[in-house]
């Protein structure tokens, strides 16, 4: 069940759409809904975005969006929201990316964006929305 502090703010969806036209990847930006976009990549790809401001996304939350609609990630938008390290791995092995905002924008850089992970540390891969 969505709570109305889920949803992404006015101007947290301006940053977004802003930002995103800015990428170098991205050729275009097309809003199919209040919270659900797509962008076309340089390479041809379309890739469809849910935007969420869930604090902290969970495992239930990528299954619900997943089942809801054609998506190949969701991004939590607010900068002190995260994601359960749960969720990430049940994202990728369903081949959809679960990211923060600015991971999102280094994940759209890789063929693989689900795959992205923000660095190493003591030798293991580590993820920045991670609680």
């Amino acid at each position: 069940m969505v709570n109305s502090s889920d949803i992404p703010r006015p101007e947290s969806i301006d940053f977004f759409e802003k930002s995103i036209r800015q990428h170098n990847k991205v050729i275009d930006l097309k809003k199919l809904n209040e919270y659900y976009y797509s962008i076309e990549l340089d390479d041809g790809r379309n890739y469809k975005i849910y935007l969420t401001n869930i604090y902290t996304v969970s495992l239930a939350d990528v299954m619900e969006f997943s089942s809801t609609y054609d998506i190949d990630a969701i991004v939590t938008i607010s900068s002190w929201n995260g994601y359960t390290l749960e969720a990430k791995e049940y994202s990728q092995s369903i081949g959809k990316g679960l990211f923060l905002f600015g991971e999102l924008m280094g994940a759209l850089n890789f063929a693989k964006p689900e795959e992205y992970f923000s660095g190493y540390h003591d030798g293991e891969k580590y993820y920045d929305g991670v609680r």
